[in-house]
């Protein structure tokens, strides 16, 4: 997967080098002619085209998985703090050292693992 994404986005920008270049000759005639370049980007956003397009589709479901993982990942890594404090020491004021590891080691998420 890794090797199709990135092979995708080379060919996407080495296919786009050429209008790139092209776009580039143009922006610096209008630059010349009084227009700014934000204005010329704008402008080549809102005319579309794959060429121009690609690239922002793909950053944008990049962006998106990567979200959409990152709030999974931390809505499934709470726990209740304040019960896994209170269960570590009852383990260790009954069982030692080990219980208490035991305790941290059976707990998921990033605060039973800092513990242990």
């Amino acid at each position: 997967m890794k090797k199709f994404l990135i092979s995708s986005v080379a060919l996407s920008v080495l296919g786009t080098v050429n209008a790139f270049a092209q776009e580039a000759a143009a922006a610096a005639e209008t630059q010349i002619a009084g227009e700014s370049m934000h204005h010329v980007m704008i402008q080549k956003f809102l005319e579309g085209g794959w060429a121009w397009m690609l690239p922002i589709l793909i950053f944008l479901i990049i962006g998106l998985a990567v979200a959409i993982e990152r709030i999974l990942y931390l809505s499934l890594s709470t726990i209740n703090s304040k019960k896994l404090v209170t269960s570590v020491e009852e383990a260790l004021k009954n069982g030692g050292i080990e219980a208490a590891k035991e305790v941290c080691r059976n707990t998921r998420g990033p605060i039973a693992s800092i513990y242990y």
